[in-house]
């Protein structure tokens, strides 16, 4: 996996993949969220009839 990546790499540009990581999991895990709340409101209108 460490070979995957130049060996010289300087430390801003590990902060920089580290927080690239972080965000796309933030953005992943609201992306679920988002859905999940959109079918629930969804099953919830369709149960309720309205």
């Amino acid at each position: 996996m460490g070979r995957y990546f130049r060996e010289t790499r300087t430390p801003q540009e590990k902060v920089r993949d580290t927080a690239n990581l972080i965000i796309a999991i933030v953005l992943t895990v609201i992306a679920s969220a988002l859905v999940v709340l959109l079918i629930f409101l969804f099953y919830e209108n369709m149960k309720g009839g309205g």
